[in-house]
């Protein structure tokens, strides 16, 4: 519909200004990049708080470099000054990065998305594998309670804001696939085992099939099985 957006690219991330010993070269460097005579030189980092020295290294900069005035402003500043400027901004169609990069950096509900759904399925494996583990125990089977504790560990290793976001380098993912073996591997070896304990104390008063039901309510569904039943007891 021909609408547009002004946006800023941030080549040193949003930390930029964070050294305040290193301005000057961080100054040089983003202004390679500059389509207006403003640069945003963001200070500060994640969850951390404003840095108490930064309005006196301000002055200092405007008392030392001649000509490049910096003013501690918002980024609702900035915009407004680069709307304002006349020169007219290149206008950028598309995506915006290649096929390449298509599942990387879309934004974090999407980047390597097999994160995610791996995630999804290791905390549903292990909330069951932890259900039915805990009524074979009160059955009379052992806990597998190291086991379990190390997996939670896993979990929310991966569920760590750096990690399931998928936003960083490819090499930092390879202990994430791993680990998804490793759960899936040892959380159904868990829940199998729980799930045969269980279904062994069950009197079925014969042959029969046991049927598990992981939700903490009443459902209605159907199942399908392949039962192996002796040749004779086959058309019964």
């Amino acid at each position: 519909d021909g609408t547009t957006i002004v946006s800023h690219w941030m080549p040193l991330s949003y930390r930029g200004g964070l050294d305040i010993d290193k301005w000057e070269g961080t100054f040089i460097e983003l202004n390679k990049f500059a389509s207006t005579p403003y640069i945003l030189m963001p200070c500060g980092s994640g969850s951390m708080p404003p840095q108490p020295e930064i309005p006196q290294a301000v002055k200092d900069w405007n008392q030392t470099q001649a000509g490049v005035e910096m003013k501690i402003a918002t980024p609702r500043e900035f915009f407004q000054v680069l709307e304002s400027f006349p020169k007219r901004l290149e206008t950028i169609e598309g995506e915006l990065y290649d096929d390449e990069l298509a599942e990387v950096f879309p934004q974090v509900c999407s980047s390597r998305i097999w994160i995610v759904q791996g995630f999804r399925e290791c905390e549903a494996l292990l909330c069951s594998a932890e259900e039915f583990a805990t009524i074979a125990w009160l059955l009379g089977a052992p806990y597998p309670a190291d086991e379990l504790r190390d997996a939670w560990k896993e979990i929310s290793y991966i569920a760590f804001h750096d990690v399931i976001t998928g936003c960083g380098v490819d090499e930092i993912y390879e202990d994430v696939r791993e680990i998804f073996v490793i759960l899936k591997t040892d959380l159904s070896r868990i829940l199998a085992e729980s799930l045969n304990y269980i279904a062994s104390k069950v009197n079925t008063n014969g042959r029969g099939t046991v049927v598990f039901n992981p939700l903490p309510w009443r459902t209605s569904n159907w199942v399908e099985t392949n039962p192996d039943l002796p040749e004779g007891e086959k058309d019964q």
